[in-house]
């Protein structure tokens, strides 16, 4: 359910349904929608995103008295969508895919996040901060102002990769791999579940390029621990199990 005022709200039901009010409840309209949808964004009273399969992407700005189909560059499932305000949203699914408007949704961009795992959940709190989760462990966190650039400019921070560690479950070492796409201060830190560090394996500026750090756990105990990597404009984060 997402609320819009005291007296405004919306609920997607079954996919393909949308139940809302506007007098705080009193009553509710059932709308039957021609589309199978995972998610609502609501920014502002009246006005409403849903995201579905297939790529899907629709808006109303007459709280959800009609709708319109906006162009997706993708035929991917998509499963979340966080609007900031009426102009400014992302929208995240199936096999890394992320996109992203600053124009209300006439237009929307690709990005890549270096990974193909399925991206179910996406929140910002502001233009610069925001992160995105998923399937298998994946955490992506943004860190940098209003996004232009799409998946292939040169400047885009979102090239970079944490491709992981292998083997992985491991015993007694694993190496971790990564690239990052331009010149940047880089951390590459081992946490445990309770968010302690207990290693850190890179803590220097580093040049565009691809990397691997060999990582010996002969001081620790199994379990699971998240390798974590940082740079000046994002955080990507992996599971490793280790087993004795």
């Amino acid at each position: 359910m997402r609320v819009l005022s005291d007296s405004v709200a919306a609920l997607l039901y079954c996919h393909k349904q949308i139940i809302h009010t506007v007098n705080a409840g009193v009553t509710w309209v059932l709308d039957s929608l021609d589309h199978s949808y995972n998610d609502i964004a609501t920014p502002e009273k009246d006005y409403m995103w849903l995201v579905g399969t297939s790529g899907a992407i629709v808006r109303s700005t007459d709280n959800g008295t009609s709708w319109m189909q906006q162009p997706a560059p993708t035929t991917s499932d998509l499963f979340s969508i966080h609007a900031l305000n009426t102009s400014v949203a992302w929208a995240v699914g199936a096999t890394g895919t992320v996109l992203f408007t600053n124009d209300g949704g006439s237009t929307w961009d690709s990005l890549a996040v270096g990974t193909s795992q399925n991206l179910n959940s996406v929140c910002f709190s502001d233009e610069n901060h925001g992160w995105i989760v998923g399937d298998g462990g994946v955490i992506v966190q943004f860190k940098r102002g209003v996004i232009t650039s799409t998946e292939d400019s040169p400047s885009s921070p979102f090239s970079f990769t944490l491709i992981g560690n292998y083997p992985n479950p491991f015993n007694p070492s694993t190496t971790i791999a990564y690239r990052i796409p331009l010149r940047s201060r880089v951390r590459l830190r081992i946490f445990d579940q309770l968010g302690r560090v207990v290693s850190t394996l890179v803590d220097q500026e580093q040049s565009e390029g691809a990397y691997s750090v060999v990582w010996s756990s002969a001081a620790m105990s199994s379990g699971i621990y998240i390798v974590t990597l940082t740079t000046d404009y994002a955080v990507h984060s992996r599971k490793m199990v280790i087993v004795r």
